[in-house]
């Protein structure tokens, strides 16, 4: 391959920032705990891309620790560009005790139809089944 002759790689769909972080992370082990969501979303991706488990299990993590009513819409919606199922579950979690509690969301109408039409028949199911 012309990165094994060349002994580099052209990484041209992230920002520098996003491949910095991640290669360091990759090669220090450190755990950048005060990235924004949107940064960790791009190291998702890119963790994702590459296939670098285990740290897309820690950022996956990271980023549902700051699940909340103002962006779980948000991450939702990414979880599932980023094949992300654990982000998506505990985004579903999330939405459908906010249903329960009557909490209200944000950005409900940008939250992908399909997940929206899976919470609401899986609220209605657990009503019924409790009954």
């Amino acid at each position: 391959m012309k990165e094994s002759v060349e002994n580099k790689v052209e990484i041209i769909d992230f920002s520098f920032n996003v491949v910095e972080t991640g290669i360091k992370m990759l090669y220090h082990c450190n755990f950048e705990t005060s990235l924004s969501i949107d940064d960790s979303l791009s190291l998702l991706q890119f963790f994702d891309k590459y296939n670098i488990q285990s740290l897309k299990v820690k950022i996956e993590s990271l980023l549902i620790a700051q699940i909340s009513a103002a962006n779980v819409c948000r991450l939702t919606n990414a979880s599932i560009l980023l094949n992300s199922f654990k982000l998506k579950n505990e985004c579903i979690e999330f939405i459908m005790a906010a249903m329960a509690s009557k909490t209200p969301v944000s950005e409900i109408e940008i939250l992908d139809k399909d997940i929206l039409v899976n919470i609401v028949q899986n609220t209605f199911y657990k009503i019924v089944e409790t009954q």
